[in-house]
């Protein structure tokens, strides 16, 4: 496998990963937000049955993937933050 900006076959491995969920949320969030009574949603490593009661839920699994895939694109373009704080 060749690695891209990343620099690193793990790192591209995992936003690969992160990106095809985020996708399958997204499509979950549009079936039941759009009138499917439920919505079989596969991520390729769970599969589970969401419905509209399960929307809040989508939304916020959403967005979480959306910020650690900014995250990891962030450490692929050398832009990443690195916070230190005393441990005290």
């Amino acid at each position: 496998m060749t690695t891209d900006c990343c620099g690193s076959d793990d790192l591209l491995t995992q936003l690969t990963s992160l990106r095809a969920d985020l996708a399958a949320i997204k499509q979950a969030i549009t079936a039941v937000s759009t009138g499917a009574q439920q919505y079989s949603l596969n991520t390729g490593q769970t599969q589970q049955m969401v419905t509209k009661a399960s929307l809040r839920w989508l939304i916020q699994e959403k967005n979480d993937l959306q910020q650690e895939i900014s995250g990891l694109e962030l450490r692929c373009n050398g832009r990443g933050v690195t916070r230190v704080a005393p441990n005290w």
